[in-house]
């Protein structure tokens, strides 16, 4: 089957007549599957969103490829912003948010009219009630209800989507982008599947990566995948002589990298090129971060000119214990032993816990002294053992920085991005944290059947000592209450256990505990 939006609003208006069962116990929830903690063995939870991934996905949409898979309506949102594929006027096959964040409830458009549209949606009624028990096709006024409109990306040909306002160009092989309401570069490079330095490498009037404005036409890279080759010059770039002089800039609140690019006076691109790989988000940068500043040595690059490779260096291996002193080297590679603490789950020890049949510990190695600049190192032999460094030598837990929750929530999300973790949204963290503790972060439950069992919810996103053990990353602080220690933890705990409706951003608009 074509996944169209006539396939979809097909098998939708074949569902208009259902009812669900008891506590909201539905066949879509069934398809879709078990969230803990709702009544119905899991499946009594709200059903709007998970009506319209299940038939979604029944019509040949590929989840969270072509649609957003997910029983949360802000998760659907979220999904949909971060690919440029949320819009503020509606066409047939799209999803209807509505409420704030667009996380209230959501239907399929039908049919578009001047100043209304007919919708089929799931958990609704047609008589203007807040409770929903079934299917329903009907007409819907536009207002201030309607936070905005997810578009599918349907197969071309369909009459109500496939279209990603991107069209081909002529000269130079490159397409163009029309930027509209809510767009961000970040979005539009995750759409095109290419890097935000490659986007403002071929549009040097951007100064500021962090503004673009609706209406806007960009040049975009025609392929994905080539986004990220340099174009070729017209002359190869000098190659500096002798070692290039470079700087550095530290980050200060309120500095953006189009701001240190202006002050320096390099191009932004130079800025990205000479700072590639650190900030894969270029509208978060924070402060105390480093950043590198193509020096007087180093050619300020324009557009996809490239810098003159360095020659090859040699890895350096850590020397044996018998040779000077040198930086310590890891063990040789083996498979690691299995966790078995009662937090077990898929990682590589990142909590710090001890293996529990390991016995009686050796006593500590000697400690290794740093290698110094320039020293030369003789390799391993294989098989040949090294000095590790004790438990009391190893590095000092990551400082949380700055004093406002903003700033914590920031560096929070950096240290999940550096993590590999899925990052929420600032907004849905901070109304999460707004609802556990209204900001506090040396709130403590003292009352509810966590402080009964003897572990109270503590910090700024409330979590119960077992639970932020278990999901704190190793090299934060061990102390609960500390800002962005405590909301690593919650946001990694929300994303483990509530996948079904995205995570994190699928409850963190929800009242109430999670």
């Amino acid at each position: 089957m074509s996944y169209t939006p006539e396939n979809v609003i097909r098998l939708a208006r074949a569902e208009v007549g259902y009812r669900e069962g008891r506590d909201n116990d539905t066949k879509f929830n069934r398809s879709f599957g078990q969230i803990p903690g709702y009544p119905a063995n899991g499946y009594g939870y709200p059903w709007c969103q998970s009506f319209q991934s299940v038939i979604h996905k029944a019509a040949g949409g590929r989840p969270n490829t072509d649609f957003p898979w997910t029983a949360g309506c802000a998760a659907a949102t979220s999904w949909a912003k971060s690919r440029g594929r949320f819009y503020s006027q509606p066409r047939v096959g799209d999803l209807v948010m509505f409420g704030a964040n667009g996380g209230t409830h959501v239907e399929l458009v039908v049919a578009v009219e001047s100043g209304r549209i007919k919708t089929i949606g799931g958990n609704t009624n047609d008589n203007g009630s807040a409770n929903g028990d079934g299917v329903y096709e009907k007409w819907v006024t536009k207002s201030s209800r309607i936070h905005g409109y997810v578009r599918p990306a349907y197969a071309a040909g369909g009459s109500g989507g496939g279209d990603t306002s991107v069209t081909e160009g002529q000269a130079g092989g490159d397409g163009t982008w029309r930027v509209t309401k809510g767009q961000t570069l970040g979005g539009i490079a995750a759409l095109l599947g290419v890097s935000v330095g490659a986007i403002v490498a071929l549009n040097p009037s951007i100064t500021n990566p962090d503004r673009i404005n609706e209406g806007q036409t960009l040049k975009v890279p025609a392929k994905t995948g080539e986004a990220n080759k340099p174009t070729t010059p017209a002359e190869k770039p000098t190659k500096p002589t002798g070692k290039p002089e470079s700087g550095g800039y530290t980050v200060k609140s309120g500095d953006t990298l189009g701001a240190i690019a202006a002050k320096h006076g390099v191009s932004l691109a130079a800025l990205l090129k000479a700072n590639e790989g650190r900030f894969p988000n270029p509208d978060l940068i924070l402060a105390g971060q480093k950043v590198n500043i193509p020096g007087k040595g180093q050619p300020a690059l324009t557009g996809g000119q490239e810098t003159a490779k360095p020659s090859p260096v040699t890895p350096v291996t850590p020397p044996p214990v018998t040779e000077k002193p040198g930086k310590p080297a890891e063990k040789p590679a083996e498979k690691p032993a299995e966790c078995k603490c009662e937090h077990k789950h898929h990682h590589k020890h990142e909590h710090g816990c001890k293996d529990r049949d390991k016995g009686d510990q050796e006593k500590p190695k000697p400690t290794v002294k740093p290698l110094k600049e320039g020293q030369k190192v003789k390799p391993l032999k294989e098989g040949q053992k090294v000095t590790t460094l004790t438990e009391g030598e190893k590095s000092k837990p990551t400082k949380t920085q700055g004093t406002s929750l903003d700033q914590w929530i920031e560096q929070a999300r950096e240290e999940l991005r550096k993590n590999g973790d899925k990052v929420p949204s600032a907004a849905a963290i901070k109304a999460r944290i707004m609802t556990e503790s209204s900001g506090n972060p040396k709130a403590i439950n003292n009352w509810d059947s966590n402080a009964k069992k003897g572990t109270p919810s503590k910090g700024l996103i409330q979590t119960i000592d077992p639970t932020f053990r278990a999901y704190k990353l190793a090299h934060l602080s061990d102390d609960p209450y500390d800002p962005v220690s405590n909301i690593v933890a919650g946001v990694r705990y929300a994303n483990a256990t509530y996948k079904a409706v995205g995570g994190f951003e699928g409850i963190a608009f929800k009242k109430g505990g999670y």
